[in-house]
């Protein structure tokens, strides 16, 4: 990333992480099941993974099924051509498989983290 890149991600980080952490925060509080039940895979930007993993649509908080794509997406991408080369190939098939099924087995079209086929 370029530093203007990175100087915009981290006014974009600065502006969302508090409204972010504050919205969870009240969602406690509250004792709502869906902030509770999931709360350090949506602190850690994770809710992508245990939507597929427990199968269900997360209600209220399904926006952060796409904070948590996005977050992997710029964390993780840049990381991939760091791979040995003989890796690479096999990283790249991995990220764009439409077989990708996270859901253990439920769905077989890659979409199991989207709520199903």
């Amino acid at each position: 990333m370029t530093a203007p890149a990175i100087e915009q991600r981290g006014i974009w980080l600065a502006r969302l992480l508090p409204a972010l952490y504050l919205m969870l925060l009240v969602g406690w509080f509250s004792r709502l099941p869906e902030f509770r039940e999931g709360l350090f895979w949506h602190l850690a930007f994770l809710s992508n993974i245990y939507m597929a993993f427990t199968g269900e649509w997360a209600g209220h908080l399904s926006q952060m099924w796409s904070l948590s794509m996005q977050e992997q997406f710029y964390l993780l991408w840049p990381l991939i051509f760091f791979l040995p080369a003989r890796w690479l190939g096999y990283a790249m098939a991995g990220i764009v498989s439409p077989h990708g099924d996270l859901g253990g087995g439920k769905c077989d079209c890659g979409l199991a983290v989207m709520g199903g086929c």
